[in-house]
């Protein structure tokens, strides 16, 4: 039991070419065969080693099938456990090696794999919620890379994020010089944060300034619209049963992500004209912090009610009070144009006729049950 507990570890191995095979030392329950009882019998007659086996089962094989246990050996069994222990190597099982203090070294998974370390290291199962920042690079640049190939652009492209903390670390930067990524990333220029430009910017050199949302339409307000439209079909879809595939939940991660790629990855994504809008507010915030000289402008990022935020157009504070109006007066009915609230996934849609039909259901048994009064009828 002692090495294959060393061997579920994974980390402590067994030499090349040996797996498999059974060695001389290897304990009796190695053999085929040979299982807790039989290892109990043995062990108490004083064998505990395929190669004490053989070398004592004749002397010991009265002992052996006459020992009033339960589990006691077979004249047969013990014969066959013996043409198993005649076939194992003669010598001894080569060491083993062990990984987690291979010469002192700080890195195991190069120690045991070698130049494909880093593959390795990424298929373990505790690495399964992390990616590694240079692959979200290569993501970055071989996805932006792709739309341009075939056009005028196709060499002289550029991609736009945000100021990642990996992504703008020494290392990972070096990392996009050597693949010729960083040349293609949008970053200050001309001096900007520099120490001339303003000595309290300087941390910003060659970098993004941060995570701003005016400058990231999924910050701003798109990732709030998925949301939204998941709880919506998470709504619609509630009377299905736990196990129809049609169901939206994020009860589980699992369950969670194919909710939202449910919605992100086809026709039905939510607001593409929102899309477009949110998109198209990025170069009206980029103007007015320039006209800042690259300050925060306050309340750049509002939004007007749902559904009508194309209409701010990146307001600063002033432009918000001249358009606020008092609460109160005549309401119109309805909805914005590309309010989005509305189903247009099939799976919603079939949820919500399950929940129509579950409401005539009710309403058909209510109506039986309750009495009506002469002269009124039920509508």
């Amino acid at each position: 039991m002692g090495r294959k507990s060393k061997l579920a570890n994974g980390w402590i191995v067994p030499a090349p070419g040996t797996e498999g095979k059974i060695f001389a030392d290897d304990p009796v329950s190695e053999l085929k065969d040979v299982g807790d009882l039989s290892t109990k019998t043995l062990n108490e007659c004083g064998i505990t080693t395929v190669k004490e086996l053989l070398d004592n089962w004749e002397e010991k094989k009265s002992l052996i099938v006459t020992k009033r246990i339960k589990g006691n050996i077979a004249e047969s069994k013990l014969n066959t456990f013996v043409g198993y222990a005649k076939g194992a190597e003669p010598s001894n099982r080569p060491p083993m090696t062990d990984y987690t203090d291979y010469d002192g070294q700080p890195n195991p998974f190069k120690a045991r794999y070698g130049s494909s370390w880093e593959i390795n290291f990424m298929r373990h199962k505790s690495m399964s919620k992390f990616c590694c920042v240079t692959h979200l690079v290569d993501y970055i640049y071989e996805q932006t890379r792709a739309k341009f190939v075939g056009t005028e652009y196709e060499s002289n492209f550029f991609f736009y994020h945000d100021a990642l903390s990996l992504m703008t670390a020494k290392e990972c930067k070096k990392y996009m010089v050597e693949k010729g990524i960083l040349e293609h990333w949008i970053l200050p220029e001309h001096g900007l944060f520099s120490k001339e430009h303003d000595p309290g910017l300087t941390a910003y050199v060659g970098r993004p300034v941060g995570n701003s949302p005016e400058l990231m339409p999924l910050d701003s307000c798109l990732n709030y619209d998925i949301w939204i439209a998941v709880l919506d079909c998470i709504q619609h879809t509630r009377k299905l049963e736990k196990d129809n595939p049609k169901k939206f939940s994020i009860a589980t991660p699992k369950k969670g992500t194919d909710a939202f790629l449910r919605l992100v990855d086809g026709k039905y994504a939510p607001g593409s004209k929102r899309i477009v809008e949110d998109v198209r507010l990025f170069p009206v915030a980029l103007m007015k912090i320039i006209e800042a000289n690259g300050k925060i402008v306050a309340d750049l990022c509002d939004r007007k009610s749902y559904g009508c935020r194309a209409e701010v157009l990146c307001e600063t504070s002033a432009d918000k009070q001249k358009r606020q109006v008092k609460r109160g007066g005549k309401r119109t009915a309805g909805a914005p144009e590309n309010y989005i609230r509305k189903p247009k996934h099939p799976d919603a849609l079939e949820g919500m006729r399950v929940k129509v039909e579950a409401s005539k259901e009710i309403f058909l048994r209510m109506k039986k049950e309750i009495p009506v009064e002469a002269g009124k009828k039920v509508k």
